[in-house]
């Protein structure tokens, strides 16, 4: 198991922003609410997200920034380590890379590559993250659950992201991992690499989050809209319902019972979690 002492953390995933004006405000408000992190993605039509983070990281002083989750398959690969080693300089060692296979066959298409099979995309994740290694070094975060993933994650990286996404009828749902799962898969992250394993900081990506209901009430609303049964809402990593103690309880469980330290929410639920920080903290 990670280490129980490790603290509580929690980021914003900038999701929909797409000016840098709206990326430095919630970048300071991210700041002043306790939140360890802002996060910027990496899909076709979006802004260089490189770029982006310098601009946040000037509008801040304590703020970590970084990608989530920035997919190699889609970029030049020398290129890609120029722009990482200046953006690493720039904002003063606060950036963290972090990259993923990636799912969304637009973003290849998008990209003129192609969707190549989930083995190959993580050979050339691989491939990116060992020639990054012989530069100037960065934290390197890997977003995924699926074992070429994870095999990656345990050789390379600093901390995993797992997103609790499955693939149902061909489309992509989230928080539908149960907490016994999320565990089979921390176990499996532990056997490829036992002797990096403590290294390793585990986050989830927190799909669901809805503070100020009793859980039980949050999540009978929440399965009413989604399908999802009130138990597997409460028992989900991925789902931060609840009054804001109950929440922060779930969290310090979690930390206890499966090593998971980091919370990712998008923006829309940033405002929401600021009591659940506090109580955490």
């Amino acid at each position: 198991m990670a280490d129980p002492l490790r603290s509580i953390r929690f980021d914003v995933i900038a999701d929909g922003a797409n000016s840098l004006d709206t990326l430095r405000t919630l970048a300071i408000r991210a700041e002043r609410h306790g939140f360890t992190a802002l996060h910027v993605g990496h899909h076709a039509g979006q802004p260089d997200p490189l770029r982006a983070l310098v601009a946040v990281a000037e509008a801040t002083t304590r703020l970590r920034v970084g990608t989530r989750m920035l997919n190699p398959a889609l970029l030049s690969a020398a290129q890609l380590a120029r722009d990482i080693a200046a953006v690493h300089r720039v904002t003063g060692g606060r950036f963290e890379l972090g990259v993923g296979l990636g799912w969304d066959r637009a973003d290849f298409a998008g990209a003129g590559r192609p969707f190549e099979p989930l083995a190959k995309r993580a050979e050339t994740l691989e491939a990116v993250l060992c020639s990054l290694a012989s530069g100037q070094r960065v934290p390197v975060v890997v977003g995924g659950q699926s074992d070429a993933a994870l095999s990656v994650a345990a050789r390379h990286a600093d901390g995993v992201e797992l997103t609790g996404m499955r693939i149902v009828a061909g489309r992509h749902h989230p928080h539908r991992m149960r907490s016994d799962e999320v565990a089979e898969r921390i176990q499996y992250l532990m056997r490829v690499v036992p002797q990096r394993f403590e290294d390793i900081e585990l986050g989830v990506r927190a799909h669901l989050v809805m503070v100020g209901v009793p859980a039980r009430n949050a999540a009978r609303i929440i399965a009413a809209a989604t399908g999802s049964s009130i138990e597997s809402i409460m028992d989900s990593p991925f789902a931060l319902v609840g009054m804001a103690a109950e929440i922060a309880e779930k969290i310090h469980a979690c930390r206890a019972d499966l090593g998971i330290t980091r919370y990712s929410v998008s923006v829309g639920a940033m405002d929401e979690l600021v009591p659940v920080i506090q109580e955490c903290h």
